[in-house]
């Protein structure tokens, strides 16, 4: 976590007080401010320079990923989990937050493990995150004396194993 921008604006996070956008996510009905968007986000700049509404949907986010979002622009920190992580990797970079996309990549790369490694190969495909797997195989390639003898191992599907052969042998 870095410091915050300003404390002014940490205290503004999900907060109505002078706040003059909402962000109507799933069944949520999120308050924001659009000038510490605008500041904070070129993506939001525009949005708002294009649209003058005060409620703005935002259809292909989860309510607790968008949150993060706003979290991050006005605390410039984000407490990252298992799923979230997974979530702002897709997310992030729509809003031009690629830093962000980097850190929640970085976050996932650190707790792959003995026990997560299948649920993050599988997260991986379906986030798309070719960078990801590709790390999630490496460290399969690294541990597959003691991978190969788990029963999760033998549960992978046949294309996923030679997926994981081909990659080994590239090693």
């Amino acid at each position: 976590k870095s410091q915050t921008k300003n404390p002014s604006m940490k205290s503004s996070f999900l907060s109505e007080k002078y706040s003059d956008v909402t962000f109507k996510v799933g069944d949520e009905s999120i308050p924001a401010h659009k000038v510490i968007l605008g500041m904070c986000s070129k993506y939001f700049d525009e949005l708002f320079s294009k649209n003058q509404s005060n409620v703005i949907e935002i259809n292909d986010a989860k309510p607790e990923a968008f949150k993060a979002i706003l979290e991050f622009l006005y605390c410039n920190e984000v407490s990252l989990y298992e799923e979230l992580a997974a979530d702002l990797l897709v997310l992030a970079p729509r809003f031009g937050l690629d830093v962000l996309a980097i850190g929640a990549e970085d976050f996932l790369t650190k707790i792959i493990s003995y026990d997560n490694y299948v649920r993050m190969i599988e997260m991986s495909e379906r986030i798309g995150s070719k960078s990801l797997r590709k790390k999630v195989f490496a460290f399969v390639i690294k541990n597959m004396k003691m991978i190969s003898k788990r029963e999760d191992f033998e549960e992978l599907s046949r294309p996923l194993l030679m997926e994981l052969l081909d990659n080994a042998v590239a090693v």
